[in-house]
This record gives C-alpha cells, sequence and structure tokens, in this order.
C-alpha cells in the first residue's frame, strides 16, 4: 500500500505529538518534516522543490498569522 508523504504545520508542541503518533499508527503516512510555522513550511519547500509532499496539513490559528 502507498504510504503518502505528508508535511505537518503545527505550533503547539501537544499537538505536534498526537499527530506524529496518529499518523505513525495508521501507517498510511510517510511524515516527511514537521514545522512549527509557514515561514519555515515556505523555505524548505523552495529548497526542496523536487521532492514535494504528497499532503500539507496546516494549523489555521497560529500567533501573527490568523486575522
Amino acid at each position: 500500500m502507498k504510504k503518502y508523504r505528508i508535511i505537518v504545520v503545527e505550533n503547539d508542541e501537544d499537538e505536534q505529538f498526537f499527530m506524529r503518533e496518529g499518523f505513525k499508527t495508521a501507517d498510511l503516512f510517510k511524515l516527511v518534516e514537521m514545522f512549527k510555522n509557514d515561514d519555515i513550511l515556505l523555505e524548505w519547500l523552495e529548497a526542496h522543490r523536487n521532492h514535494l509532499p504528497d499532503i500539507i496539513l496546516s494549523d489555521l490559528n497560529m500567533p501573527g498569522k490568523n486575522v
């Protein structure tokens, strides 16, 4: 079965832990990276244009980003 490559953008450490464990348990995803904000994500995407993930899961309520 194909494992989908996923990147998670989440600033809360508890949420990061629960998502990491959930993805590991489900065994359907390969967690490529986990970032604390979208600025770091954008830098990573720029540097890895040839190895983009299948899915990006992003927190909608990040300090300084939501209006």
